[in-house]
């Protein structure tokens, strides 16, 4: 089941998985190819230019992870910093969906990178919460089977069609979690010692919004500048405050985020 729930600003990253060589094999773009196809038909194919999004539009943020044949990795390191079009690594390879309706690892002719005007959350009844530019399309089960869906007209309701099961690369089949995983829904206990030493405090060990908005009671901000900062309501602002007045937020936490511990400087081998 799926929503759009939110729109944000952000990077929108792009792997180009697929190179068509005949109209035939264009994908998402019907009405032009049939147009294309009749100025063919009649010999008659006048001087044309194309605007719009890249490709059909497969756009996602930094973060989201991306099987490749050298095991998860989040697609902003797949990507890099480029602005734009660019080369990808030598032997790069990723997990596609091919014609025949199994999955395949192909080598990207070309990988892409820039910053998006708006993007759409979609939240799924499993805890999914995929982050995509809004022409970006999803498989969705309809009633003439399923059908490639902009993640921007989805509605409540509709049904998001995944793979049960994905190739694994060659090698030991270890997952670099600590880079692959969504830092900010993820959370992670550590070691009193470790908390003392970090000095992580009790403001870590919350969600979201709530998280920030205690972040910044605890270091002194006022709730104007708290509101300004989290883009929230500032009498939800004074809720949070309020309800946390009694509690110490510089206390130590064994509890945070693992975006939390990705901030600080511990070596992967001390995580």
């Amino acid at each position: 089941m799926s929503e759009a729930a939110a729109e944000e600003t952000g990077r929108e990253i792009w792997i180009e998985k697929y190179r068509p060589q005949s109209l035939g094999d264009v994908v998402g773009h019907e009405a032009v190819t049939d147009r294309l196809q009749r100025y063919i038909s009649q010999q008659d194919l006048p001087h044309l230019l194309f605007a719009g999004p890249a490709g059909t539009g497969k756009c996602v943020t930094g973060e989201t992870p991306v099987l490749t044949n050298r095991g998860v990795e989040r697609i902003e390191s797949v990507v890099g910093d480029g602005d734009g079009f660019a080369d990808p690594d030598g032997g790069l390879e990723v997990a596609t969906f091919d014609e025949g309706g199994g999955f395949g690892f192909v080598e990207p002719s070309k990988v892409f990178g820039r910053r998006a005007d708006e993007l759409v959350r979609v939240s799924t009844r499993d805890g999914d919460e995929p982050t995509v530019t809004p022409e970006h399309r999803l498989l969705v089960v309809d009633g003439d089977g399923l059908s490639w869906t902009r993640a921007e007209q989805l509605r409540p309701g509709d049904r998001i069609a995944r793979p049960l099961e994905t190739p694994l690369p060659e090698g030991d089949g270890r997952i670099e979690w600590l880079d692959a995983l969504d830092g900010d829904r993820v959370f992670v206990h550590v070691t009193e010692e470790f908390a003392a030493r970090h000095g992580i405090p009790a403001s870590q060990n919350n969600v979201g919004t709530k998280r920030e908005v205690l972040e910044g009671v605890r270091t002194g901000r006022t709730d104007e500048q708290i509101a300004d900062r989290t883009g929230t309501p500032e009498k939800t602002v004074h809720e949070y405050r309020r309800r946390a007045a009694d509690t110490d937020l510089d206390a130590v936490s064994t509890v945070c985020s693992l975006s939390y511990l990705r901030s600080l400087d511990a070596s992967k081998e001390t995580l």
